[in-house]
């Protein structure tokens, strides 16, 4: 990741990463307690395909800290 930070375009990058930090500070609340109770309710069942790929790319380092964690138990 350094390297791409380096090499690749690093203005867009960094622009990127603090335009997206400042959005998620400044929405959180709103984002966090949003149930679309008016809408089409499309953007609440899309949070189920979220959900499924964050536990697919979060799942092995749970297992992982789990069962080293547990170890000697």
């Amino acid at each position: 990741p350094l390297l791409v930070l380096i090499v690749g375009p690093t203005e867009f990058i960094t622009n990127s990463i603090i335009n997206a930090i400042g959005l998620t500070t400044q929405n959180f609340l709103q984002m966090s307690l949003f149930t679309d109770p008016l809408g089409d309710g499309s953007f609440t069942r899309n949070w189920t395909v979220f959900y499924w790929l964050w536990w697919i790319s979060h799942g092995h380092g749970v297992a992982m800290f789990a069962s080293c964690d547990s170890r000697g138990r």
